[in-house]
């Protein structure tokens, strides 16, 4: 009895491992075309890279890019020689890009160009799309079949020109704070984090390019102040060190209160709080044991 249910288990396993054999393979993606998206004020210009992956092999490669002339000017296309023979029509919101490899079934993969544009001096503020589309029968290997694309238009989104922007720190535009800075950090290396000129002003006056930025000082643009907000620096002295570790302490038994921007630069935690985690971290960075990771705001 015992032989004959080890047989017929045997069968099934075997039933079972014919079934999965016979299983069709998992379709392969298609190759994908993606155009990343960029922002800028008006006048300004950007770039945006066109990257090519899970390429199967082609051996022509024609896709068509369309964007609105009213508010985006296509000033040149850089390709980076992941393919040959590049070559690009431009009739004023609506572009060609080809390639037609020398060899045959190429399987580069990586960004295969960048375009240049220009934003136009009265752009209105908001999202300008830049889509991709196909040309017909536009992709194809060395046998001339057509090969499947997924396409992934990018965008430039035009922003305000009273306001500051950064592509490295936080700016809460609402209530004109700056954060995201490490202690220690230069007024110059924080003006080369902003897209405009600005002047940065402590309680004793302007701060010269090599001074050190603290928690409170005032950063002007135009007619608009921000606050920075330096993660650690709980005194405004551009440092984190025992004073400030001391002042979470104290915050943590109630001896004094930490409020507004130096709440914010007290929180090095980033979970809205000033708790027992804080003042860990901050000892914790003062022996030399782990980084701070900048506090947004």
């Amino acid at each position: 009895m015992k032989k004959k249910i080890m047989i017929i288990a045997s069968l099934c396993l075997l039933v079972c491992l014919c079934g999965f054999l016979m299983l069709p393979l998992a379709a392969q993606s298609d190759m994908t075309l993606a155009l990343a998206s960029s922002s800028a004020k008006p006048g300004r210009s950007v770039s945006l890279a066109l990257t090519l992956s899970r390429n199967p092999g082609v051996a022509a490669l024609y896709v068509r890019l369309t964007y609105d002339p009213a508010v985006l000017t296509l000033t040149g296309v850089r390709d980076a020689a992941l393919l040959e023979d590049f070559a690009f029509y431009d009739a004023g919101g609506e572009a060609v890009l080809s390639w037609e490899p020398a060899v045959y079934d190429n399987t580069a993969e990586g960004v295969l160009a960048y375009l240049d544009f220009t934003l136009a001096p009265g752009a209105p503020e908001g999202i300008s799309a830049v889509t991709l589309s196909p040309y017909e029968n536009g992709i194809l290997n060395k046998n001339t079949d057509v090969l499947s694309c997924a396409l992934a238009g990018g965008a430039v989104t035009v922003l305000s020109p009273e306001f500051l922007y950064s592509e490295t720190l936080s700016i809460d535009q609402e209530d004109r704070l700056i954060g995201s800075l490490l202690p220690m950090q230069t007024a110059g290396a924080l003006q080369a984090q902003l897209d405009e000129p600005v002047e940065l002003i402590s309680e004793s006056g302007t701060v010269p390019n090599e001074g050190i930025v603290g928690t409170g000082m005032t950063v002007r643009f135009g007619a608009r102040d921000y606050v920075l907000a330096v993660t650690g620096d709980t005194n405004g002295d551009g440092a984190c060190d025992e004073l400030d570790a001391a002042a979470v302490k104290d915050q943590l038994l109630a001896r004094r209160s930490l409020g507004g921007v130096y709440a914010l630069a007290a929180d090095v935690s980033g979970d809205g709080r000033v708790t027992i985690t804080d003042f860990l971290m901050i000892r914790s960075y003062l022996a030399g044991k782990t980084a701070l990771t900048p506090r947004a705001v």
